[in-house]
């Protein structure tokens, strides 16, 4: 509802001003009325005053009258708005009631949903048993599958080293019947190895002794006529090593029997034998000459002692040819590393699955002293950009493990986190297994 704007007031000072002049006026008229004052005179004066009392009572008046009005307007101006709450109240208490009937209604649907909560849970928990129970049998089927596959790749294995083990024992049975056999050859030829040795020894001591005999039967030969002296043809005979006489019977005898000195047959020394080899001559100081005219003595030299000789044990050869070995594959049960060709590495050594069901890697590495092996990759706490340093076990031994690997781990290996091991690369590291590699810089 919209109200016109109030009228301007009228301005107060208008009566005031008329009600002074009337007053003044009245005054004036008594002022100059000759006393006593006439019914005329009387009669203004109260006119003018009465006149004056009432203009001067107008504005107070009026300005009642607008207060008046001015609050009725606003007790008017209030109920209205008090109105218009009150419809809006109304309209609010119709809304809310409205609101009221639908909470109502949810909440009775809300109620039936709620009383049929129980038989719907119990479906759903027996659909959860039946996909819990469907997923425990499937697990169960793979396990049983996985772990026939196992016992299979392991049947077989066992297998193939059951067969490597026989054929080893039917190898050891074979080596061991061929060592037998030379055993007895060589207890044999030893047995005779005295009697050939006592033949090969008498015959060269009547060789020795022939030969002493026609040297001690030949003349003695003329002094010698240069002046310088020459070694005795006896100390070389002497030294000449006598090749034992072996009997044809016997096995290879291959010992060596060094000969004594033999005592010198004469004081100058003999000629030697036409079938003996040519004197070996050694070079010795030359004496000083003799005055002229004067023979020149003959030196007598005195027989040299004999060196004491150490008996050496005789090498005897049986001539047994021991058979050679067959050559072992390289598995195993090899004792040695299998041979490489040059300019090449064994990467993997060993990989087996854990123990305790750890990922772990195992590197054998000699990078020197105050260097580190450091390991990058995809795996749990590993990257590709910065490296993670492998725990030192001993001398050249390095490991890295972890217990959260549930993938294939790829890494590689890098010395100080700056060197990259070129000659392994990229490996790769099953889950739950231990692998050994050796790593070279």
């Amino acid at each position: 509802m919209t109200h016109s704007p109030p009228n301007p007031p009228l301005p107060k000072w208008i009566f005031f001003l008329t009600d002074a002049v009337l007053l003044g006026a009245a005054w004036y008229i008594a002022s100059r009325s000759p006393g006593p004052l006439s019914a005329t005179s009387v009669f203004a004066i109260t006119a003018c005053v009465i006149a004056g009392a009432i203009i001067g009572t107008i504005p107070l008046v009026i300005h009642y009258e607008r207060e008046k009005n001015e609050t009725l307007d606003d007790r008017q101006r209030a109920l209205e708005a008090l109105a218009r709450t009150v419809a809006t109240s109304a309209e609010q208490i119709s809304i809310a009631a409205s609101g009221l009937h639908e909470i109502a209604e949810l909440a009775q649907r809300n109620l039936r949903k709620a009383e049929q909560l129980p038989a719907t849970l119990e479906t759903k928990i027996g659909e959860f048993q039946s996909l819990l129970a469907n997923a425990q049998a499937d697990e169960r089927e793979e396990l049983k599958k996985e772990l026939a596959q196992v016992r299979a790749s392991e049947s077989d294995r066992l297998e193939a080293i059951a067969d490597k083990v026989d054929h080893a024992a039917a190898e050891l049975t074979k080596l061991e019947a061929a060592a037998s056999k030379h055993l007895a050859a060589a207890q044999a030829a030893i047995a005779r190895a005295p009697e050939a040795l006592a033949a090969a020894t008498t015959a060269a001591l009547a060789e020795i002794d022939s030969k002493l005999a026609a040297r001690a039967a030949a003349p003695p030969p003329p002094p010698p006529a240069p002046p310088a002296e020459e070694v005795p043809e006896e100390e070389a005979a002497n030294a000449k090593k006598i090749e034992p006489v072996v009997p044809s019977s016997t096995s290879p005898f291959n010992g060596s029997i060094v000969a004594t000195e033999a005592p010198p047959a004469a004081e100058s020394p003999a000629p030697a034998a036409p079938e003996s080899p040519a004197p070996v001559a050694t070079e010795s100081p030359a004496p000083a000459a003799p005055p002229a005219g004067e023979p020149k003595p003959v030196r007598k030299r005195a027989p040299r002692k004999p060196k004491p000789v150490e008996p050496a044990a005789p090498a005897l050869s049986l001539g047994i040819e021991e058979p050679a070995a067959p050559a072992a594959p390289a598995d195993e049960f090899s004792q040695s590393a299998p041979e490489e060709p040059a300019g090449t590495i064994a990467e993997v050594i060993e990989k087996v699955i854990s123990s305790d069901g750890a990922t772990r890697l195992l590197v054998t590495a000699y990078i020197g002293i105050g260097n580190r092996l450091f390991i990058r990759g995809d795996g749990p706490g590993l990257s590709w950009d910065k490296g993670v340093p492998l725990q030192f076990v001993s001398i050249g031994k390095w490991r890295w493990e972890t217990a959260d690997a549930t993938a294939p781990v790829k890494f590689k290996l890098f010395k100080n986190d700056e060197s990259e091991c070129t000659a392994l690369g990229a490996q790769s590291l099953e889950p739950g297994h231990q692998q050994e590699i050796t790593a070279t810089f």
